[in-house]
């Protein structure tokens, strides 16, 4: 860290300027200093970064706007990558769509969990997203329809608040 902003004091100009600022921010993320992160992920010009570098910038800057609840500049960063080919589409769908139910855009959010449904990392938390949107979007049908199939794959607490879901929407 001390070494890099030296460089950066010492060589302003540098053509290494953008790589280091991102090294930067992925440290502070590290961390868990998000406030920095963003303060140098923020500095990059993302025209600079190669292809394969997008990805965990914007995960990682979207991630950050989340910890400190700027949920409006985390939904736009994660919007970057949840179509691209990238090892942090995922986590940044996952994350897109639970903002978008935070913010009562549930189709968007639903669109998103369906797309998520058969990802192993997110296999306990989606179903049970997607069960309350349907009853709260007032898809009972569909509701009573999923709910079965995923019964199983979900730990006891969401499952007992799906099994209510259902009850209800009977």
């Amino acid at each position: 860290e001390s070494l890099l902003l030296g460089f950066l004091a010492e060589y302003p100009e540098s053509i290494y300027r953008m790589e280091i600022y991102f090294e930067l921010g992925k440290h502070y993320y590290r961390k868990k200093d998000y406030k920095r992160a963003i303060t140098w992920l923020t500095q990059i010009d993302t025209y600079n970064l190669k292809d394969e570098q997008k990805g965990e910038y914007y995960f990682k800057l979207g991630y950050a706007y989340f910890q400190l609840n700027q949920l409006k500049e985390a939904r736009n960063a994660f919007y970057e990558i949840i179509n691209a080919d990238t090892e942090y589409w995922g986590p940044a769908l996952y994350y897109y769509s639970h903002i978008a139910y935070t913010e009562k855009s549930y189709q968007t959010a639903l669109e998103g969990f369906l797309k998520l449904e058969k990802n192993p990392s997110f296999a306990e938390s989606v179903p049970y997203y997607i069960a309350q949107i349907y009853y709260l979007q007032g898809k009972f049908e569909e509701l009573i329809a999923y709910a079965p199939s995923i019964m199983d794959s979900v730990d006891t607490k969401n499952s007992i608040g799906i099994e209510q879901l259902v009850g209800d929407a009977f």
